[in-house]
């Protein structure tokens, strides 16, 4: 399980959660890794991940524009759809997953979001190549309704 946090514009947020006493403590045994676009961290059950950003939701709240959570590599999945699946257990995720976005992060801190309408679409694996990230994110129907470009 990979958790990716996405920092909000203008935020060092590895040097923000090491600066915090609570969040470094929280953080420390899963060696997390500075990303110029956030923070990357490999937690070893789907549990820990989201008990880990339950620990540091003060700072996800305030410094974090999206945690993206890693279940079946290369796939990821939005919060609100981890949260479904693993918390509430009202979401059943199966490939074909309908509502599916393709995310590009680069170094200068912007975020692209593409829906992606086609079932048979292959998105590449993740990759973190010259500082960006690509990846396939799954996530609810409402999220995938509040982007307006396609591939």
């Amino acid at each position: 399980m990979n958790i990716v946090l996405v920092a909000k514009p203008g935020i060092d947020l590895y040097a923000t959660l090491a600066a915090s006493e609570t969040a470094r403590n929280a953080i420390r045994f899963y060696q997390p890794v500075d990303l110029l676009y956030g923070v990357f961290i490999r937690v070893p059950t789907v549990a820990g991940a989201l008990a880990l950003t339950s620990d540091i939701r003060y700072y996800t709240r305030r410094y974090v524009y999206e945690i993206l959570y890693g279940f079946y590599p290369p796939l990821y999945c939005t919060a609100s759809l981890a949260e479904g699946t693993y918390i509430l257990r009202n979401v059943n995720l199966k490939p074909p997953w309908p509502y599916r976005l393709l995310y590009r992060l680069s170094p200068e801190n912007s975020m692209e979001k593409w829906r992606i309408f086609d079932t048979s679409h292959i998105v590449s694996p993740c990759s973190f190549i010259d500082g960006s990230f690509q990846a396939e994110v799954w996530c609810s129907q409402e999220e995938f309704d509040l982007v307006d470009t396609s591939i």
